[in-house]
């Protein structure tokens, strides 16, 4: 006789219906719990690397869970109906299974969120799990956001009908219906409820050529005569032309950083339900700052009504994109290529017109046929070659062509480090290196002047969140060292600067002043402070204060000294001044902090 584990395996994988609405789009893990002593069998798990229970492990709260368990289970039971339990803000569903009078399991799903998750959810949780106070400031709650708003969100309809498809399951297990009819309601939820409100699992990643851990077949033009092609995804056609568009204001330049990722969370959201309204389109996630669509034109249409057709498309994104956000947007459009060709192409043009646009004043920026010679990557030696011109760009003063040759650097560095910002970070703090020693070569600086050069160039690189802001940060680096080489007059004063942030840096602990400071490099007070917010991006206090709470966080970490003593030998006046201050940045008082470190 065939066991309920055995059974259950076989339903699942040869049911498909059941198997395609949890694996392909609402992504939860599902277990059958088989009676105590209980064992757990894994119908299908989450793809997504981390969970919420994963968290729970790491703040050490698996008992507290383990009871949320049992509850569920028990009451699940006693009241002999499906049953859905809160924890921490998100949900899990226990559903029993009967035969007749005999128990004979359940099945359990989670976690999920039963309506978009928000700022409370996350802080709430976050403090429970934690017990310190939510801050941006910490790489810890940063990590933790972003765990989060993975957790799949099962609102409006969506709910009700997973409900309605795990009970559906269980009766296969329980009794002998007829599987036909609860085939084909499985399916009719399949195609009018998850396939439009949830995104399929790899199907974007599968057409842009992105990793995906599923065994996808090559991208052809006969996906667009598959019918579950045009039942689930909504496509009669196969996409031809990729579109992408992000935030000019993103990340990093200012905002709250868990804010401005929830702004993201939300756009990314409603951009899949937004495609839905345009035609032959379908849209999902650009990383963490952005959202991709892929479309297609009317092949009976001409070549320029094609292009005006894709032109009024992203006019549509365009305008949905600055709704949403409540900001100006930019919008990349990648070459549109034969039916049937790989999207890898269009998709990585899109997004490098993101960042290699011609005309900053566009919102809406097209990866022109013009660039394609500039853009083929001829591997590591040809952006070295490239490098070597753009280094003799810069010493001849050529600056036509050293835009030309700039902009032939960074298409190479960002084609061959495509969307892996570490990499591309360190392609360009490599260049800005290379470039400084030639400078300083040039200028005949000795060596403790080239070391102050080589030392200011990239500060707004390592705050740069995303490939755009890397771009910016290197072209803006790159404009400082030509004004050096145009202008050898202003280097006395920018190494001056340089001399009193060296300063401000290695006195940090002891009392500084504004006019100290404006002496040592010669001008009045107001010019230094202007000058200094210009170089460091904050002002001397406002600098000073990071610079004391960073050396405060690495003692608290490390030793144990009373944080009056800490307070004291960090700069500040006193250790109430200090508390305050440190509770205002990071979020949690210093002995809290102390506390979570040590976890």
């Amino acid at each position: 006789m065939e066991t309920l584990p055995s059974q259950a395996y076989s339903l699942f994988h040869d049911f498909r219906p059941f198997h395609n609405i949890i694996h392909y789009y609402v992504d939860l893990s599902c277990f059958l719990v088989t009676p105590p002593p209980q064992d757990w069998w894994a119908l299908n798990r989450r793809k997504r690397a981390t969970s919420l229970y994963a968290l729970e492990v790491k703040y050490r709260s698996e008992k507290v869970r383990d009871r949320f368990l049992s509850k569920g289970f028990d009451l699940s039971v006693k009241e002999r109906r499906t049953l859905f339990v809160d924890r921490l803000g998100f949900k899990d569903f226990f559903v029993p299974i009967f035969k007749g009078k005999d128990f004979l399991g359940h099945l359990q799903a989670g976690a999920f969120s039963s309506s978009e998750i928000t700022l409370p959810v996350i802080e709430a949780c976050w403090r429970e799990l934690s017990g310190l106070e939510p801050s941006s400031e910490l790489p810890e709650f940063r990590e933790f956001v972003r765990v989060l708003l993975e957790i799949p969100v099962l609102d409006g309809p969506l709910m009700p009908a997973f409900q309605e498809s795990l009970e559906l399951f269980a009766r296969l297990l329980s009794d002998d219906p007829d599987r036909e009819a609860v085939g084909k309601r499985l399916r009719h939820l399949l195609l009018t409820v998850f396939s439009k409100k949830l995104p399929h699992s790899f199907w974007l990643d599968w057409a842009l050529g992105r990793p995906t851990t599923e065994s996808v077949p090559p991208w052809t033009r006969d996906m667009e005569k598959w019918g579950w092609t045009q039942a689930e995804i909504g496509l009669t056609r196969v996409p031809t032309t990729v579109l992408t568009v992000i935030p000019r204001r993103a990340g990093g330049t200012g905002l709250d950083w868990t804010r401005e990722f929830l702004r993201i969370y939300r756009f990314q959201r409603r951009s899949f339900l937004f495609a839905q309204t345009l035609p032959q389109t379908v849209g999902g996630r650009l990383d963490d700052y952005g959202a991709v669509f892929v479309t297609s034109a009317d092949q009976k249409l001409g070549r320029l009504a094609q292009r005006q057709q894709v032109q009024g498309l992203a006019k549509k994104v365009r305008e949905f994109a600055m709704a949403e956000l409540g900001t100006q947007v930019l919008v990349g459009v990648g070459e549109t290529v034969a039916p049937g060709e790989p999207l890898n192409d269009s998709y990585r043009q899109a997004v490098l017109a993101l960042h290699l646009r011609h005309h900053p004043e566009k919102d809406i920026v097209f990866f022109h046929e013009t660039r394609k010679e500039s853009t083929k990557v001829g591997g590591y030696a040809q952006l070295r070659r490239v490098l070597d011109d753009l280094e003799q760009a810069l010493l001849s003063g050529s600056l036509p062509s050293l835009e030309s040759w700039k902009e032939r650097f960074l298409d190479l560095a960002l084609n061959l480090s495509f969307q892996d910002p570490h990499e591309i970070r360190w392609h360009f703090r490599y260049a800005l290196d290379r470039l400084a020693g030639a400078v300083t070569v040039r200028l005949g600086l000795d060596k403790q002047e080239g070391l102050q050069v080589r030392e200011g160039l990239g500060r707004d690189m390592e705050g740069a969140a995303n490939t755009q802001e890397l771009v910016s940060a290197f072209q803006k680096e790159l404009s400082r060292l030509v004004e050096m080489q145009s202008r050898p007059s202003t280097l006395g004063k920018v190494l001056s600067l340089e001399r009193a942030k060296d300063h401000v840096d290695q006195h940090f602990t002891e009392p500084i002043r504004v006019t100290r400071l404006a002496k040592m490099t010669g001008v009045s007070a107001s010019t230094f402070s202007r000058a200094f917010k210009k170089l460091t991006g904050t002002g001397l206090e406002g600098y000073l204060q990071d610079l004391r709470l960073e050396a405060a966080k690495r003692l608290l970490k490390s030793g144990n000294l009373p944080v009056s003593r800490i307070a004291k030998d960090c700069g500040f006046g006193s250790s109430s001044y200090f508390t305050r201050l440190f509770r205002a940045k990071v979020g949690v008082t210093p002995k809290k902090f102390r506390q979570g470190t040590r976890k």
